[in-house]
């Protein structure tokens, strides 16, 4: 689950079966995004599936760092 106040900005090109996904919180993981679009939003690709930025997880973490793509089976996800 995304904590309450997040400012998660979701951007959807036409005709796309990914979404690139920014501005969550120092706290957020990586296995609370993986279930949030699982969960909430619709199967994704079994191949592919949630690529993170490579500084997600750094020591320091910087929410500017923490930056998605996610990638749907279906382009006609919710």
């Amino acid at each position: 689950m995304l904590h309450e106040g997040a400012k998660v900005l979701i951007e959807r090109a036409p005709e796309c079966k990914s979404i690139y996904v920014s501005g969550f919180s120092n706290n957020t993981s990586k296995e609370q995004v993986q279930m949030y679009f699982e969960d909430e939003v619709g199967p994704l690709d079994p191949a592919r599936g949630v690529v993170f930025s490579p500084l997600w997880d750094e020591e320091e973490q910087n929410k500017r760092c923490k930056r998605a793509i996610v990638y749907f089976e279906d382009k006609k996800s919710k």
